[in-house]
């Protein structure tokens, strides 16, 4: 949304909107108890309240149910939020720090074992920042990794490029950070060729 600066084509973009809870609501106990009745109710009403699914999550099984629904979800999530269903059971459970902007005790992020690929480095490139630090990127042929073709990802620094062996000819292993940003994760092989910094 923020890369399109003219409304037209963002109105084009095709966005929908999943909603994460509803607050200052009176009379909800006279319509939900939990969080799965809340979802049914206002799914009445349009308004769609997520993909509630009741699991016993302290087991494996409960876990990979979970994690085998998600790749039939209309869209990619990296993880799901185990929550404590009964609504006044997770406000009585109350908050870590600040309520109400700390974490709520009643619910957990569990993210997915992310998705890995691998690809040879073909080179290596220099970019300045937005704060004007220096940062190296390995540069690969297109590959295939969570919806979209990666051809290259962001080393940590210099320091650590060197010490993990990536460079030219590097067999790099790498995932998209909350399915985003490529973030290599580590050398299978290491570089063939000397890298060559800049000095200016």
């Amino acid at each position: 949304i923020r890369q399109l600066t003219d409304p037209s084509k963002t109105a084009m973009g095709l966005l929908s909107f999943i909603g994460y809870g509803i607050v200052k609501f009176d009379e909800a106990s006279k319509y939900y108890a939990d969080e799965i009745e809340r979802s049914r109710w206002a799914r009445d009403f349009l308004l769609p309240l997520g993909n509630f699914i009741e699991v016993v999550p302290h087991t494996r099984e409960g876990l990979t149910e979970m994690e085998s629904r998600a790749s039939s979800l209309p869209y990619r999530v990296d993880g799901v939020i185990l929550k404590v269903n009964d609504l006044a059971k997770q406000e009585a459970l109350g908050h870590i720090g600040d309520d109400p902007c700390g974490d709520p005790r009643g619910a957990l992020a569990w993210k997915f074992l992310a998705e890995e690929a691998t690809a040879v480095v073909k080179s290596i490139s220099y970019e300045a920042s937005r704060t004007g630090r220096i940062t190296m990127v390995a540069n690969f042929d297109g590959v295939p990794l969570a919806g979209t073709t990666v051809r290259r990802a962001t080393c940590n620094n210099i320091g650590w490029a060197e010490k993990m062996g990536i460079g030219p000819g590097a067999t790099i292993v790498f995932i998209k950070g909350g399915e985003i940003i490529p973030k290599i994760v580590r050398v299978t092989d290491g570089r063939v060729a000397k890298n060559v910094y800049p000095r200016h």
